[in-house]
């Protein structure tokens, strides 16, 4: 381990929000997800509010977001995972632009059936962009980073830095070179905190029936704490 430190808290159970806190050698990580789900006859779209930023000790600050979660297959056939959409990380005093589009050849109902994608479902491309002072600016109107429109190539572009590609589960690579590879790429393992708070969700009595295969208790006080949680919401 290299001593980074992870807090995870589910914050809120209506709308679900999971706040963190990441705590580096040389930065820290902190923010909030915020997940907003859309059902259809056989997926589910998760479009995920949240601009959670990255301070390092110098003092510069970037800022990100995640693309939407697209789960296929909830009604029938086989069950997938997988991301589009448009992500975007920037770092406002260099005006520097990371924007990532995943799946980007997708095709509609009609389109599909005259032609293939030329790339995978789970590839992403883009590039990091230096930008004018006009982008920043309008970037830092909108309340959350995954609500903007996107760069603008012909109006907020200085230079292009370099480009970015990959397959989000398994490389990414920045001007043809990866940087990280699945099954190539240490990681480290997870420790649990030996003395956790008492409010750790190890401590849930759902989690704990459930663990000990006792399902029905489980759900039981499941949806008592839940109806607790509803109950202080409208306390609030």
């Amino acid at each position: 381990p290299d001593g980074t430190e992870i807090f995870v808290e589910h914050t809120s159970h209506h709308p679900p929000i999971s706040s963190f806190l990441l705590y580096g050698t040389e930065y820290k990580m902190i923010g909030y997800y915020e997940a907003h789900a859309s059902l259809h006859a056989n997926s589910c779209a998760v479009s995920i509010l949240g601009s959670p930023k990255i301070v390092y000790k110098n003092g510069t600050i970037f800022k990100t977001s995640i693309p939407s979660a697209i789960i296929s297959g909830t009604s029938f056939g086989q069950r997938t995972f997988n991301y589009e959409g448009k992500a975007f990380c920037y770092e406002p005093n260099h005006m520097l632009v990371c924007e990532l589009t995943f799946n980007p050849d997708k095709k509609g109902l009609v389109g599909g059936l005259f032609s293939k994608q030329q790339n995978p479902i789970d590839y992403f491309s883009g590039a990091i962009y230096q930008v004018n002072k006009k982008c920043i600016e309008n970037i830092q109107k909108v309340k959350y980073l995954n609500k903007f429109d996107g760069i603008n190539l012909k109006e907020d572009v200085v230079k292009e830095v370099c480009k970015v590609s990959g397959i989000w589960h398994k490389y990414f690579e920045f001007d043809g070179v990866k940087y990280w590879e699945y099954g190539k790429s240490d990681a480290y393992e997870l420790e649990y905190e030996r003395n956790a708070l008492p409010s750790d969700s190890i401590y849930r009595e759902d989690i704990i029936s459930w663990k000990t295969e006792d399902v029905q208790k489980s759900q039981i006080v499941k949806e008592k704490i839940e109806n607790i949680q509803r109950n202080d919401k409208k306390l609030r």
